[in-house]
């Protein structure tokens, strides 16, 4: 089984929102919502990414620039969206999707995605890890 195979298989068995598999083994393991599985992955684990195959739920634009950040060599996303795809494919990441979408919506489904604005904002992907950190800290979601 491919290394993207067995991390979607992970990913899908243990009802996870983040799993990455490198060399056929489980790197990095999450069912935390939103950009903070990747986010921990990258500041606490900067290795786990690094050639690895990682499967996800949700992958919009900052999380593309993010996963590229860490490395990983492919993709594959339960819902991506088309900037996201646009980011991977520019930076030699090979991307799959069940489902690709405009763009990713707010919890709410009313407007777009907080998270996303700040893949707009952000003049480099160094840029956007800080953003995303302020992100996450103002929500209450880091100490």
């Amino acid at each position: 089984m491919s290394d993207i195979d067995l991390a979607r298989k992970i990913l899908n068995e243990k009802n996870l929102t983040l799993a990455a598999v490198k060399d056929g083994v489980p790197v990095f393991e999450s069912d935390g919502r939103g950009i903070l599985p990747l986010y921990l992955a990258l500041t606490e684990q900067p290795q786990a990414l690094r050639g690895a195959s990682a499967a996800d739920r949700v992958v919009g634009k900052s999380a593309a620039v993010l996963f590229c950040l860490g490395k990983v060599k492919e993709i594959h996303s339960q819902v991506l969206s088309l900037p996201a795809l646009d980011y991977l494919r520019e930076n030699g990441v090979a991307a799959g999707c069940d489902r690709q979408v405009e763009r990713i919506l707010n919890r709410r489904g009313d407007g777009g995605c907080p998270v996303e604005a700040l893949a707009m904002k952000a003049k480099s992907p160094e840029e956007l890890l800080v953003l995303v950190r302020e992100f996450l800290e103002g929500a209450g979601l880091l100490v």
